[in-house]
């Protein structure tokens, strides 16, 4: 894009995740140079780290939290953004900027693309849809972090496009399975918060650590729960056999600890972690009843999923017992668990996703 040049397809988000880089790279090579993308300074969230706007790249925009972080106040520009040929905003009524250009774009006709969860974690009958339902009417077309929620969006608007670009972390080539791996331990990897609850993990690992001798326990992330979980990691006995890591989001790094890997474990609600393991083959065991995000429709029982009861340290440790002991009678081969989420959840089929809806939307306006 030249200096003197609009862009055609704008994309604005709260803020732009480490995890979403190169992604965002292919999308924006794939519209060579006329596509800007704008991100929020400071992440709606703890824990998460932005991406290097010299990579993506991107434009950073201020952010302002209000009422207790409940509302995103974003200093964008709007005049710019409400004359753009294509708009890609967040499905989150939290944001008020994004009602305005929703509106107004309405208004004016032009067109303009939702991406998110299509459904509050409540789900799709919560009384918080509302909102949510009607951001989803406004939009033009819109971008859903699954198939079925992409199916489910479909059947409510028929005359409406809907895409699915799942909500991906790697490359195909990043993923995968290492059979030739001696595996010894569950592993953890994600935000250190309390809604992840790590630390009914350490309660359940305590639980089977004197039956299962050779078992390791090792926890990938940061976040404002770690001095905690430190604290009940020495006070279990077993803190030799618990390995606290930090931050990793490197796939050449994490795809050694997943390597070693029985199990991968969600105490809390599920998100993308899910998917990350099933990358690497690994199966996970998995809390049922938690405000779980979209992602956990790549779970199925049997396959590449055990679920237990929440809150419950001894039924996860049932779950640990069985894996431990016997993997290959729970859960179908590794290799296939990898080729399947590869299929589905690769960063190759998000950005497929993306420029698909943009696409799509340009095939639209040039008929108007």
């Amino acid at each position: 894009m030249t200096q003197n040049s609009s862009p055609t397809v704008v994309m604005a988000f709260a803020s732009i995740a480490e995890y979403r880089t190169r992604c965002l790279q292919l999308v924006a090579e794939h519209f060579d140079g006329n596509v800007q993308i704008l991100g929020g300074n400071i992440p709606w969230g703890t824990g998460i780290r932005l991406a290097e706007p010299a990579e993506v790249p991107y434009t950073l925009v201020t952010n302002r939290f209000m009422l207790g972080s409940r509302l995103l106040i974003q200093k964008l520009p709007l005049m710019g953004l409400l004359r753009t040929r294509t708009l890609l905003l967040d499905l989150n009524p939290r944001m008020p900027a994004n009602w305005l250009l929703l509106t107004a774009r309405r208004v004016a006709r032009r067109r303009t693309l939702l991406w998110g969860h299509a459904w509050p974690r409540g789900g799709r009958n919560s009384r918080s849809d509302g909102l949510r339902g009607l951001m989803r009417r406004l939009a033009s077309e819109l971008v859903t972090y699954t198939e079925q929620q992409a199916d489910d969006l479909r059947e409510m608007y028929p005359r409406k496009q809907v895409t699915a670009a799942p909500n991906s972390l790697y490359s195909a080539d990043e993923m995968g399975f290492d059979a030739n791996s001696m595996r010894n331990s569950i592993l953890y990897v994600g935000r250190l918060v309390d809604a992840k609850k790590p630390d009914l993990l350490v309660s359940a690992f305590e639980l089977v650590a004197s039956d299962l001798p050779q078992l390791r326990l090792t926890i990938v992330g940061d976040g404002p729960a770690r001095s905690i979980l430190e604290r009940r990691i020495a006070e279990t006995g077993f803190g030799e056999r618990i390995r606290l890591i930090g931050h990793e989001s490197r796939p050449s790094v994490l795809r050694g600890y997943y390597s070693a890997a029985i199990a991968s474990v969600s105490p809390g609600c599920a998100g993308l972690s899910i998917t990350q393991s099933f990358g690497f083959g690994v199966p996970a065991l998995i809390a049922r009843d938690e405000p779980h995000g979209p992602e956990i429709e790549a779970a199925s029982e049997g396959f590449n999923a055990l679920f237990f009861q929440s809150n419950d340290p001894g039924d996860l440790a049932s779950g640990i017992r069985r894996a431990a002991r016997q993997r290959s009678e729970v859960f179908a081969d590794g290799a296939a668990i990898a080729e399947s989420s590869i299929r589905r959840y690769s960063i190759e089929a998000m950005a497929a996703g993306l420029i698909q809806a943009i696409e799509g939307d340009e095939r639209c306006l040039s008929t108007t």
